[in-house]
């Protein structure tokens, strides 16, 4: 499908015809003929993405009666087009003119001749929105108008899809499994569209690697394949897309590595589409090799119950020996497990390879072999089982480690256990945590700086630093500032609405669920962190940094006997764009704490009341008082009263709304605190823009005769405030301030109204 546009003019000649002769009188007659050329411009419809190509076809038509002369054909394309190619084709006689330039010069077009052109051209990188290009034709030999001309539209979009990932910090052994992480990123501006993303495996790894891949909600991931391009047809701008790759260093390299590249019509960028992983090998066996058990039960298998469990030396103990082709296992952990290899004879010792049909280990025929898993008291009358050895060492003769993966299915089951063994003899029983003691000289916090008791946060920011804006303290408070803290699984998310908002995330290394003291360094922006190490973001005010390094210590941290936290001491430090000016924070959180905003204050004296005389003895009335040079009032003294106006106030729990019909058109909201079930008499400060505000202090906004303020500072006072039996609001007296912007020139009211 294609749009369309049409311009047409009629280009007129004149045609005389002269006779007469000697001795008489001569009579001259005209007739008129007209041109009439008609140009048409098409575009595709489709959005199409910056940095390709594009067809754009014209054509131009003589309806007229008389042929044009002197034409002209112009492409005026948008600067953010090129004309590339362009070729031409003539119909009822016409002669296509010489193709240079934008700008061709065709022979006269007779009467019911055409030209049809095709341009090719080429859209800039980076373009998006609207290209209109403007093609024209016009005529010399008069008429007016003297031509036509038609736009065609082109609508470009322009994505930047960035590839990034990362690799174990150290060296892999021959034998290990690794594994590789590649974030797939759509940096916008719009949403990339059939995006190709290839993982390739480089040299040194085994065949039977694995990819997995994560979503972050905004696009669905594509099926996972290695080496095989994978498809996402739309990629919204900001969506991330996360895979894993998990490979096994062959025994006899030297070198391995893995990389991903994801292309997409329309980015601007060739540099960041692809990213390449490359170490070298160390001899092994792995003196890093670490013990792991799992093992995953569908419904309906026996042995688990269809139930899923993990191990490793930091929480089961586990003994492993071996003889020839036969590998024997026991675990004792929360729960009991054994397992029992033997390889058929054809396979004379523990070695690289897959079997399949393997029964009970029991009464063993050496020619077929065997497998067994048991546990818990259960174990199999009959099974059969599969064995997968990865990789096998053995050091003088010695086995001295092993990873493999295995399945069995009990004879009166319906489901099947699978399973994953890595062992390792020289294992040091390392537990994964965080760093204990804590390192020397990190950052703390001055204690006269912070509140005695109580929950608080606290911010100090260094000149420079994005995030804070280099603010040098914040303190937030349960009286200042609404605080929340939710932690779930090793996740902590802090927020803070105070006169400011932020938030933050602090998560522990995938291989603990809950927080425990320590400190947890060399982290990067959360959730694109390493899962291994952990992560953190702290963030608000419309700031974040892209990038980021840092870390943060957990103090202190208790549980209670639901596994929900209840007290936590936590410090952080981050880097935005890793660069050095620094954020910092402190976190003192205590479940306990119900202190909560205080209610409003006593009248401060000397605050502002209309003079005497300036209000009506009775009825109601909003008295409105503003400076020179407040925008909302525009300087004027007004009153306005049931006689000029309609004065209408409503109340909802602690938000009175006062609004004034007829001359002026006012508004006014006056929000209490947040722990207010309705207004109270008292004093209101330090106040924004409702609905904006502090939720812990209140706030309030005047506006009317179309203005209003973007921000604002300001206090109200309720003198008197009743309500009926039923709750709802009869009676206010209420007097307030406000500052446009912060400026000085403040506006400033008093309403009185009874129901």
């Amino acid at each position: 499908m294609r749009f369309r546009f049409v311009g047409a003019a009629c280009l007129a000649v004149m045609v005389a015809a002269c006779g007469g002769g000697s001795g008489g009188g001569g009579a001259e007659s005209t007739s008129l003929a007209k041109s009439n050329l008609v140009v048409t411009a098409t575009g595709p419809t489709d959005p199409v993405p910056a940095g390709t190509t594009v067809p754009l076809v014209v054509d131009v038509a003589n309806n007229g009666e008389a042929a044009a002369t002197d034409v002209a054909v112009s492409a005026t394309l948008d600067a953010r087009l090129t004309l590339k190619n362009a070729t031409c084709s003539a119909a009822g006689g016409a002669t296509c003119p010489p193709l240079s330039g934008t700008t061709f010069t065709p022979p006269a077009v007779p009467p019911g001749g055409s030209l049809h052109f095709e341009f090719e051209a080429a859209i800039a990188a980076g373009s998006r929105g609207a290209l209109v290009s403007t093609l024209s034709a016009t005529a010399g030999n008069g008429g007016t108008p003297a031509g036509s001309s038609a736009q065609a539209l082109v609508t470009a979009y322009s994505a930047d899809v960035a590839v990034w990932g990362y690799a174990p910090a150290a060296l892999p052994h021959q034998g290990d499994r690794v594994d590789y992480t590649f974030v797939v990123w759509n940096i916008g501006p719009d949403a990339a569209r059939n995006v190709s993303i290839v993982d390739t495996l480089g040299p040194g790894l085994l065949p039977g690697a694995t990819i997995s891949c994560r979503s972050d909600g905004a696009a669905p991931c594509p099926a996972a394949v290695l080496g095989a391009e994978m498809t996402v047809p739309n990629l919204p701008s900001g969506g991330v897309l996360t895979f894993t790759i998990l490979a096994t260093v062959a025994a006899d390299s030297t070198t391995v590595g893995n990389s991903m590249q994801a292309r997409a019509a329309g980015d601007p960028r060739d540099d960041n589409s692809s990213f390449g992983l490359s170490t070298g090998v160390l001899a092994g066996p792995a003196s890093s090799l670490r013990t792991s058990i799992a093992l995953q039960g569908d419904a309906g298998d026996f042995i688990t119950q269809g139930s899923s469990y993990s191990y490793t030396l930091a929480d089961a103990v586990v003994t492993a020996s071996a003889s020839g082709n036969r590998f024997n296992m026991n675990l004792q952990g929360d729960e009991n497990w054994s397992f029992d290899l033997q390889l058929p004879d054809s396979a004379a010792a523990l070695q690289h390879g897959a079997w399949t049909g393997l029964p009970r280990y029991a009464a063993v025929d050496p020619a077929v072999g065997a497998l067994s898993i048991t546990g818990q008291g259960r174990g199999c009358n009959q099974s059969s089982g599969a064995v997968t050895i990865n990789n096998a060492w053995y050091a003088s003769g010695q086995l001295v480690g092993i990873d493999l993966d295995f399945s069995q299915q009990c004879d009166a089951s319906t489901g099947t256990l699978r399973g994953h063994i890595t062992w390792s003899a020289s294992d040091p029983t390392l537990p994964a945590g965080p760093v204990n003691p804590l390192p020397a000289g990190l950052w703390t916090p001055a204690p006269a700086s912070l509140p005695a008791s109580g929950s608080y946060v606290a911010l100090s920011s260094d000149t420079g630093d994005y995030v804070g804006a280099g603010v040098p303290l914040s303190v937030y408070t349960r009286s200042n500032a609404v605080l929340s803290l939710l932690e779930s699984n090793g996740r902590v998310t802090v927020s803070v609405g105070g006169n400011e908002s932020w938030s933050g995330d602090f998560v522990v290394m995938n291989s603990l669920s809950q927080l425990q003291p320590g400190y947890y360094g060399n982290l990067r922006r959360y959730p694109f962190n390493n899962p291994k190490r952990g992560g953190l973001s702290w963030y608000g005010q419309g700031r974040g940094c892209n990038t980021l390094s840092g870390w943060f210590t957990v103090d202190s941290v208790m549980y209670d006997g639901n596994g929900r936290l209840s007290r936590l001491d936590l410090r952080f430090e981050q880097h935005c764009e890793f660069g050095s000016p620094a954020l910092h924070g402190v976190i003192h959180w205590d479940a306990s704490d119900t202190a909560q905003p205080a209610g409003p204050a006593a009248e401060p004296a000397g605050l502002w009341t209309p003079p005497p005389g300036a209000t009506p003895g009775s009825g109601n009335y909003v008295y409105l008082a503003s400076d020179v040079g407040d925008y909302i009032g525009g300087g004027a003294t007004s009153i306005l009263t049931d006689a000029t106006s309609t004065i209408q106030v409503t109340a909802n729990g602690a938000l009175a709304v006062v609004r004034s019909g007829g001359a002026g058109g006012w508004t006014g909201s006056f929000a209490g605190m947040n722990t207010l079930s309705r207004l109270q008499p008292g004093y209101y400060a330090g106040l924004q823009r409702y609905p904006f505000n502090n939720q812990a202090l209140g706030g309030l906004d005047w506006s009317g005769e179309g203005r209003g303020c973007n921000t604002l500072k300001g206090w109200f006072m309720v003198d008197a405030v009743s309500y009926d039996a039923l709750g709802a609001l009869s009676a206010l007296d209420l007097r307030f301030e406000q500052h446009c912007e912060g400026v000085t020139p403040a506006l400033r009211g008093k309403v009185h109204w009874v129901r």
